[in-house]
């Protein structure tokens, strides 16, 4: 049994990880779109791609930087606003189910239930669709939950 409370930054942290994991599988989306408008921005008017060429890399770097930190300012935000992220969490590994419990409420989510998992350095990440992951900080698991956690998802794969 974990028992934890997140932090904001953790919070934050695996918001990011979570975004980024959607976005790895239409990175080259974002990327031509973003290509088009620095092309658009930084059109040439005299048929020199001069400036064109220096701009995009500069437009994409500066654009990528604003949505990274718009998206830990709304993620910060969501995490300050919503105060059941702010309650202590226990997690209860049992060999059919996790069980989630929090002051405001209990979820009950069988193993069978996860379509995909991931793991990073601080975080297991836990994907039942393409809209709800759930996470827990590394940090309030034993190495035997660690273990329980990989012998029950082994069957299950890994993203």
């Amino acid at each position: 049994m974990a028992t934890y409370r997140v932090t904001e930054d953790e919070f934050v942290a695996a918001g990011l990880g979570m975004l980024s994991r959607r976005l790895r599988r239409k990175w080259w989306w974002f990327a031509l779109i973003a290509l088009a408008l620095g092309v658009w921005v930084f059109n040439p008017v005299d048929g020199s791609w001069g400036l064109t060429t220096l701009g995009v890399p500069v437009f994409l770097a500066v654009f990528v930087a604003l949505f990274i930190r718009e998206i830990r300012a709304q993620l910060r935000k969501g995490f300050r606003e919503q105060t059941s992220y702010q309650e202590e969490v226990t997690w209860d590994f049992s060999g059919k189910e996790m069980r989630i419990s929090a002051a405001s409420g209990t979820a009950v989510v069988p193993w069978a239930r996860i379509r995909r998992w991931s793991e990073t350095p601080r975080f297991f990440y836990f994907h039942e669709s393409d809209l709800l992951t759930r996470f827990i900080a590394r940090r309030a698991l034993s190495p035997e939950e660690e273990g329980t956690i990989r012998e029950r998802m082994q069957d299950v794969p890994k993203q």
